[in-house]
Protein backbone atom coordinates (compact mmCIF):
# COMPACT_ATOMS: atom_id res chain seq x y z
CA UNK A 1 0.00 0.00 0.00
CA UNK A 2 1.28 3.69 -0.78
CA UNK A 3 0.96 4.59 2.91
CA UNK A 4 2.74 2.09 4.36
CA UNK A 5 5.87 3.77 1.72
CA UNK A 6 5.78 7.32 3.39
CA UNK A 7 7.87 8.58 5.83
CA UNK A 8 5.26 8.08 8.60
CA UNK A 9 4.80 4.29 8.13
CA UNK A 10 8.06 3.57 7.92
CA UNK A 11 9.65 5.62 10.67
CA UNK A 12 6.78 4.34 12.97
CA UNK A 13 7.61 0.52 11.73
CA UNK A 14 10.99 0.95 12.42
CA UNK A 15 10.57 2.58 15.84
CA UNK A 16 9.70 0.51 18.78
CA UNK A 17 8.16 3.45 20.88
CA UNK A 18 5.97 5.23 18.29
CA UNK A 19 3.19 2.79 17.18
CA UNK A 20 2.65 1.97 21.09
CA UNK A 21 2.10 5.74 21.43
CA UNK A 22 0.33 6.98 18.86
CA UNK A 23 -1.98 3.71 20.06
CA UNK A 24 -2.61 5.50 23.41
CA UNK A 25 -3.00 8.34 21.54
CA UNK A 26 -5.92 7.12 19.53
CA UNK A 27 -7.43 5.17 22.53
CA UNK A 28 -7.88 8.82 24.30
CA UNK A 29 -9.34 10.18 21.79
CA UNK A 30 -11.88 7.43 21.32
CA UNK A 31 -12.81 7.60 24.88
CA UNK A 32 -13.00 10.56 24.92
CA UNK A 33 -15.41 10.93 21.98
CA UNK A 34 -17.49 7.65 23.64
CA UNK A 35 -17.92 9.38 26.34
CA UNK A 36 -18.80 13.03 24.49
CA UNK A 37 -21.50 10.66 22.71
CA UNK A 38 -22.73 8.53 25.09
CA UNK A 39 -23.62 11.54 26.98
CA UNK A 40 -25.49 13.67 23.90
CA UNK A 41 -26.90 10.40 23.01
CA UNK A 42 -28.37 9.73 26.13
CA UNK A 43 -29.65 13.41 26.40
CA UNK A 44 -31.38 12.97 23.14
CA UNK A 45 -33.41 9.88 24.47
CA UNK A 46 -33.70 11.97 27.87
CA UNK A 47 -32.19 9.88 30.61
CA UNK A 48 -29.03 11.91 31.31
CA UNK A 49 -29.20 16.04 31.83
CA UNK A 50 -32.99 16.61 30.93
CA UNK A 51 -33.09 19.54 32.93
CA UNK A 52 -30.54 21.26 30.39
CA UNK A 53 -31.42 22.32 26.69
CA UNK A 54 -30.82 20.20 23.86
CA UNK A 55 -28.77 22.52 22.14
CA UNK A 56 -26.86 23.66 24.93
CA UNK A 57 -25.67 20.44 25.75
CA UNK A 58 -25.16 18.99 21.62
CA UNK A 59 -22.79 22.38 21.13
CA UNK A 60 -21.14 21.74 24.68
CA UNK A 61 -19.94 17.91 23.59
CA UNK A 62 -20.06 18.79 20.01
CA UNK A 63 -16.66 20.30 20.33
CA UNK A 64 -15.37 17.53 22.77
CA UNK A 65 -16.49 15.07 19.65
CA UNK A 66 -15.29 17.08 16.53
CA UNK A 67 -12.08 17.68 18.78
CA UNK A 68 -11.36 13.98 19.73
CA UNK A 69 -12.48 12.70 16.54
CA UNK A 70 -9.49 15.04 14.49
CA UNK A 71 -7.28 13.35 17.20
CA UNK A 72 -8.26 9.90 16.25
CA UNK A 73 -8.29 10.66 12.36
CA UNK A 74 -4.36 11.88 12.68
CA UNK A 75 -3.49 9.03 15.07
CA UNK A 76 -5.59 6.28 12.73
CA UNK A 77 -4.23 7.51 9.98
CA UNK A 78 -0.48 7.18 11.20
CA UNK A 79 -0.87 3.73 12.41
CA UNK A 80 -2.51 2.57 9.27
CA UNK A 81 0.19 3.70 7.19
CA UNK A 82 2.36 1.60 9.42
CA UNK A 83 0.62 -1.50 8.99
CA UNK A 84 -1.97 -0.42 5.54
CA UNK A 85 -1.61 -4.17 4.82
CA UNK A 86 -2.61 -6.12 7.75
CA UNK A 87 -5.30 -3.53 8.35
CA UNK A 88 -6.77 -3.76 4.73
CA UNK A 89 -6.75 -7.41 5.27
CA UNK A 90 -8.19 -7.74 9.04
CA UNK A 91 -12.24 -8.34 9.08
CA UNK A 92 -12.45 -6.29 12.77
CA UNK A 93 -11.21 -3.22 10.47
CA UNK A 94 -13.73 -3.59 7.50
CA UNK A 95 -16.11 -4.34 10.35
CA UNK A 96 -14.49 -0.52 11.75
CA UNK A 97 -14.35 1.27 8.64
CA UNK A 98 -18.61 -0.45 8.07
CA UNK A 99 -19.38 1.19 11.09
CA UNK A 100 -17.63 4.03 11.15
CA UNK A 101 -19.33 5.38 7.70
CA UNK A 102 -22.97 5.73 9.24
CA UNK A 103 -21.65 6.71 12.08
CA UNK A 104 -20.32 9.41 10.79
CA UNK A 105 -23.12 10.48 8.43
CA UNK A 106 -26.05 10.36 11.58
CA UNK A 107 -23.23 12.44 13.98
CA UNK A 108 -22.83 15.27 10.84
CA UNK A 109 -26.60 15.03 9.61
CA UNK A 110 -29.24 13.86 11.84
CA UNK A 111 -27.79 15.45 15.11
CA UNK A 112 -27.99 18.94 13.44
CA UNK A 113 -31.66 18.45 12.50
CA UNK A 114 -32.20 16.59 16.09
CA UNK A 115 -30.27 19.48 18.30
CA UNK A 116 -31.86 22.47 16.96
CA UNK A 117 -34.93 20.99 18.66
CA UNK A 118 -35.87 21.24 22.35
CA UNK A 119 -37.49 17.95 22.08
CA UNK A 120 -36.81 14.74 20.72
CA UNK A 121 -38.99 12.58 19.01
CA UNK A 122 -38.92 9.33 18.68
CA UNK A 123 -37.50 9.13 15.14
CA UNK A 124 -34.80 11.08 16.66
CA UNK A 125 -34.42 8.56 19.81
CA UNK A 126 -33.76 5.66 17.46
CA UNK A 127 -31.24 7.34 15.65
CA UNK A 128 -29.66 8.46 19.12
CA UNK A 129 -29.61 4.37 20.18
CA UNK A 130 -28.03 3.95 16.58
CA UNK A 131 -25.53 5.99 16.82
CA UNK A 132 -24.64 4.10 20.27
CA UNK A 133 -24.19 0.85 18.24
CA UNK A 134 -22.52 2.21 15.54
CA UNK A 135 -19.73 4.15 17.99
CA UNK A 136 -19.63 1.66 19.86
CA UNK A 137 -19.27 -0.91 17.44
CA UNK A 138 -16.33 1.72 15.75
CA UNK A 139 -14.61 0.95 19.62
CA UNK A 140 -14.74 -2.46 19.78
CA UNK A 141 -14.26 -3.36 16.16
CA UNK A 142 -10.81 -1.42 16.88
CA UNK A 143 -9.59 -2.65 19.73
CA UNK A 144 -10.58 -6.41 17.89
CA UNK A 145 -8.10 -5.59 15.29
CA UNK A 146 -5.05 -6.07 17.79
CA UNK A 147 -6.25 -9.42 18.61
CA UNK A 148 -7.93 -11.39 15.32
Amino acid sequence: MWSGNTWAGQAIRQSQYLFPIISVVHLGGLAVLLGAVLILNLRIVGIVMSHQPLPTVAQDFGRWILASFSVMVISGWLMLASEASKCFQSEPFQVKMACLLPALVIQFTVYQVTVRSSKARTWQRLAAMLSLVLWFSVGLAGRAIGYL
